[in-house]
């Protein structure tokens, strides 16, 4: 479990000034006992949690030590008991797939197919083959997307969908606009009394876009 063990001493001496010259005066040893040893947290009979509890329990109670050295020689002496280091290294994340694997592929349920959603049979934002991050996204460009010769290209079309509810007989005017300030009809709608939407194929070829609906007489 140890790798390694260091004792060391840093020896407490005072020094005095005297008509003869200096005189010096052991006063005390400041011993350090350094262990280094594998984090085997979790193991039957762990060093690592050992320690910890003999700190956590009983902090002023001395632990008896017998350190043999590579010359043979052993030294006996006690040491009060500090917490180990705990930790460790994080992998840096080079690549990431985010398509489904495993369970994923197979959904339990879908969503209705009213419309507004669209039904899919996995589990996620992604199926097994089309990775839609490709080609637009930040990940893409850094290459941490990860590579398979079974992926499928994918082109991504976002639109924009307005919705708003509308009251029967009531004339309303969709519109959008770049700058707030020039507006444009897109659709015309007559209301029922239901909640409306419109939605924008030309949103992708825009690099910003505003909308509005407006009751007409």
């Amino acid at each position: 479990q140890a790798t390694s063990a260091i004792l060391t001493n840093a020896p407490v001496i005072d020094t005095y000034q005297t008509l003869d010259g200096k005189a010096y005066k052991h006063i005390d040893d400041q011993w350090t006992f350094d262990v280094e040893m594998l984090a085997d947290w979790g193991v039957a009979s762990s060093l690592s949690e050992a320690l910890w509890t003999a700190a956590d329990t009983a902090p002023n109670t001395t632990l008896a030590v017998s350190l043999t050295a590579t010359t043979g020689a052993v030294f006996a002496f006690n040491v009060m008991p500090v917490y180990p280091s705990v930790g460790g290294s994080l992998y840096p994340v080079t690549n990431v797939d985010p398509r489904a694997a495993n369970d994923a592929v197979a959904s339990v349920a879908a969503a209705p197919a009213d419309g507004f959603f669209s039904p899919a049979n996995y589990r996620g934002g992604f199926d097994a083959d089309v990775n839609w991050l490709k080609g637009w996204t930040a990940a893409d460009a850094y290459g941490m997307l990860a590579a398979s010769s079974s992926e499928t290209a994918s082109v991504l079309e976002l639109t924009a969908t307005t919705f708003y509810q509308t009251t029967v007989g009531a004339n309303y005017k969709v519109q959008s606009s770049t700058d707030m300030v020039n507006w444009a009809t897109d659709a015309t709608v007559v209301g029922d009394g239901t909640i409306k939407s419109a939605t924008d194929l030309a949103t992708p070829n825009s690099t910003k876009k505003f909308y509005r609906v407006l009751a007409v007489q």
